[in-house]
């Protein structure tokens, strides 16, 4: 059976955020209380966790080839990945390494156990 959203809900969904419309029309019900649009909601879904751009993974990728290159070829996933990440973390807080603040615990945590 057919369902039509009623013109006074329609006009309160034209002005939600995606999300939020989206989560509205996956609660809808009919007379039956079943839900109306589970397969659109779910296309939707899937559609709204796609990245809208490729401007994030070019990024990463931009920082690997930065920190991991001919000199630095056979440094492993584990170190390449906590470089990037803390790379990334200072330049977020507009930090340089050199400004840094190494503490007595910092110290005190560069011993053999590192290495077992």
């Amino acid at each position: 059976m057919p369902y039509e959203i009623p013109h006074s809900q329609r006009k309160v969904l034209a002005q939600m955020e995606p999300e939020d419309f989206w989560q509205n029309i996956a609660e809808m019900k009919n007379y039956k209380e079943e839900f109306v649009f589970p397969n659109l909601v779910k296309l939707a879904r899937v559609t709204l966790a796609l990245p809208h751009a490729n401007a994030d993974a070019e990024m990463v990728f931009s920082h690997v080839t930065d920190v991991k290159s001919k000199k630095r070829n056979r440094m492993g996933n584990e170190l390449l990945d906590s470089i990037c990440v803390t790379r990334m973390a200072m330049r977020q807080r507009d930090e340089a390494c050199y400004q840094y603040k190494i503490t007595p615990d910092h110290l005190s945590k560069h011993n053999q156990k590192m290495y077992d």
